[in-house]
């Protein structure tokens, strides 16, 4: 694994440190462990296709989830630049903004193909839980004001994740999955 992020990044990693460049010099930074979060991108060819981007790639979307100024292009999730109205920021890249945003586009593109109405979409933030380590979790309220952590957020992300991995998979194979994940976690205390 190590490998493949020293070649992604194309710096020095080993065991224990990492060379950066910071302010045009060469740092060396001691670690314990070491976690790359590579971030989101959509892929080039979005913007190479005429379409209205943003910076970062995404396509410009309105209310409707659909392309601004273009009548047959519409995107969710992490390929849509949505602006909430009310905050006036980007929706975040957020698997339940994603989710949500797909229960409205494939509404849209079928009202767009009889010819009805659409809906617009309305973002929705229902808060954050994240494990931390092995049965720890945290949670932050969808304002971002307040924080919580405990053995119950940890508990909640379980629910959560065995609740998606149903959706997808039939019962017994969620179990397991379900199972095995969190084993896997819980051995990391």
């Amino acid at each position: 694994m190590l490998e493949v992020i020293r070649n992604h990044l194309g710096t020095p990693i080993t065991i224990n440190k990492i060379k950066i460049k910071k302010n045009g010099k060469e740092e060396e930074l001691p670690a314990d462990m070491l976690i790359w979060t590579g971030g989101v991108k959509p892929h080039p060819l979005l913007a190479r296709q005429n379409l209205p981007c943003e910076k970062n790639g995404a396509i410009k979307v309105d209310q409707f989830l659909q392309a601004e100024q273009c009548d047959n292009v519409f995107a969710a999730g992490d390929l849509a630049a949505y602006i909430d109205p009310e905050t006036e920021k980007p929706a975040p890249w957020l698997a339940q903004v994603a989710v949500q945003q797909a229960k409205v586009l494939a509404h849209n593109l079928a009202a767009d193909i009889k010819g009805s109405s659409k809906k617009p979409y309305r973002l929705k933030i229902k808060g954050m839980v994240v494990p931390i380590a092995g049965k720890y979790g945290v949670f932050k309220t969808h304002n971002g004001k307040r924080v919580y952590g405990g053995l119950h957020w940890w508990l909640v992300h379980r629910f959560i994740e065995f609740g998606y991995a149903a959706s997808l998979l039939p019962l017994v194979k969620a179990i397991k999955k379900s199972w095995h994940s969190a084993n896997v976690f819980a051995r990391n205390d």
